[in-house]
């Protein structure tokens, strides 16, 4: 039943619309961090008029777009780079923790269920692993996407006079437990697999009984 779930919302509708949307606004973010990151390091720049055909040759041509597509570049991979890093250590920082209390609090279960994962596992639970492990880079995306949205917020609010203190520390606030919130949902998800062999082993045990 579980791995049902999995299945079926993997495959609700309308997520690649989401999808392209989440990266639209990614896009953006980054872009206009870029944009602040240019114009404190050199100078202020105003766009161009779509009748200037001169300044398009002097952007394009004469190689004044490479600074600005450098800058976009590295800050697009820099915070993919420590977003993906930093959901990774918390996840196996969170993972190392709750082995290390499972096994010191059910040492004999935590025996049968790593030798049962090595060499047996049940049809669910392997359809739940199949799922998470597909929907991990979702997660990931999502943690990133988070961490750029809270840094434009921070870029925001240390250039922006009118960005308040107030909805500063809203976003803030708000941005954090959503990362926490998707750090522990994907542990629930990766701890899915034992409680079903738990519960398929308790479910074992009382037929042997009976």
């Amino acid at each position: 039943m579980v791995g049902q779930a999995f299945d079926t919302l993997s495959k609700m509708p309308g997520k690649n619309w989401k999808a392209k949307l989440f990266n639209l606004v990614s896009f953006v973010l980054v872009a206009s961090m870029a944009s602040y990151a240019f114009e404190g390091n050199y100078f202020n720049y105003k766009l161009l008029d779509p009748s200037d055909l001169n300044g398009y040759y002097q952007f394009f041509l004469k190689g004044h777009f490479f600074i600005p597509l450098v800058l976009f570049a590295m800050l697009w991979l820099g915070t993919r780079l420590i977003g993906a890093t930093l959901f990774m250590a918390l996840n196996r920082m969170i993972s190392n923790k709750i082995n290390r209390l499972l096994r010191q609090s059910f040492p004999e279960y935590m025996l049968r269920y790593e030798t049962s994962n090595r060499v047996n596992i049940s049809e669910e639970a392997c359809t739940v692993r199949k799922s998470i492990a597909a929907n991990h880079n979702k997660f990931e995306k999502q943690f990133v996407f988070l961490f750029r949205f809270l840094l434009a917020a921070t870029t925001y609010f240390f250039t922006l006079d009118y960005f308040g203190a107030l909805l500063f520390s809203v976003l803030t606030v708000g941005s954090v437990l959503f990362l926490i919130g998707l750090v522990l949902l994907f542990q629930f998800l990766e701890f899915t697999p034992r409680l079903l062999y738990w519960l398929s082993n308790l479910s074992r045990q009382e037929n042997e009984l009976v």
